[in-house]
């Protein structure tokens, strides 16, 4: 009887461990594949001077002759579309998955080659910041880099 009651503790001791020690990084990452999936609508693409928040250049959806919508799927699909077409270039549709803090994969194909582009994501409330961290690059003498805005449908 005695060796059951400590086979007992010892399960309810594993149990208790294995609950405390899992992170809520599960759940973060599981709510951040949620937030991205559905329809987005492109507002603007926005350059910045590298190392500030200062704007240098901003390309308004409404200065466009086009409505630019992506689509996440919850089947980890991704589909472009402009003016409710889906554009028939290869990497504009394929697969994509959530990699964790932040960061999300999409996977496709050109020419028949497996292609791949990781980019950083950052959600505030109905905006999707896209491409949050691109590298800077020179352009015309200005050190920028460059991040699209997507609004919820």
């Amino acid at each position: 009887m005695k060796t059951y009651k400590s086979l007992f503790y010892l399960i309810a001791l594993v149990f208790t461990f294995s609950f405390i020690s899992c992170s809520d990084d599960d759940s973060d990452d599981q709510e951040a594949t949620e937030s991205i999936i559905g329809e987005w609508l492109f507002v603007s693409e926005n350059d910045y001077y590298c190392g500030t928040d200062d704007v240098r250049t901003e390309r308004l959806a409404s200065d466009n002759d086009y409505e630019y919508t992506l689509v996440f799927g919850s089947d980890m699909t991704y589909k472009f579309y402009i003016d409710g077409v889906l554009v028939d270039y290869e990497d504009q549709m394929g697969t994509w998955e959530n990699l964790g803090d932040g960061f999300y994969q999409t996977n496709y194909t050109v020419n028949g080659e497996p292609e791949s582009e990781i980019f950083e994501v950052e959600f505030e409330g109905d905006l999707m910041n896209l491409g949050v961290d691109d590298p800077c690059v020179d352009a015309g003498g200005d050190n920028i880099y460059t991040y699209e805005v997507w609004t919820r449908q």
